[in-house]
């Protein structure tokens, strides 16, 4: 089993903010930079994805706080992926299509990260 410690999460942070970085479609200033986050928040590994949540949460805080990316807001979307690979596609599915994210921040288990990449590498969405 995989623990996080607060040394992965701080990367992942610097991730986020570093991804953001990144060519981005035409949007106006107003608009914020949308990052999918895909965690269990269910099926057996919730005390993980509640982790990273407060890990990601506070990231994201601390980044609007400073004027954001390019004075854009930082705006963290969570899905459930119920510890289910098949969730963890539908969800990263849905992050993409219907929201518009930038980067796609998870999952805890290989077989989701797995799952999730083929529809990650099609959509050219990077994965945090």
């Amino acid at each position: 089993m995989t623990l996080i410690t607060r040394r992965s999460l701080l990367k992942a942070g610097a991730g986020l903010a570093a991804t953001a970085a990144l060519p981005m479609p035409f949007v106006r200033a107003a608009d914020p930079v949308k990052f999918g986050v895909v965690e269990p928040f269910s099926g057996g590994l919730e005390l993980f994805g509640q982790q990273a949540k407060l890990g990601l949460d506070l990231a994201a805080a601390e980044i609007n706080a400073a004027g954001g990316i390019l004075g854009r807001e930082v705006q963290l979307i969570y899905e459930d992926d119920k510890t289910d690979p098949k969730t963890a596609v539908e969800r990263t599915t849905s992050l993409v299509r219907r929201d518009g994210v930038v980067a796609v921040c998870g999952p805890i288990t290989s077989n989701n990260r797995d799952a999730m990449m083929p529809t990650l590498s099609r959509a050219k969405v990077p994965l945090l």
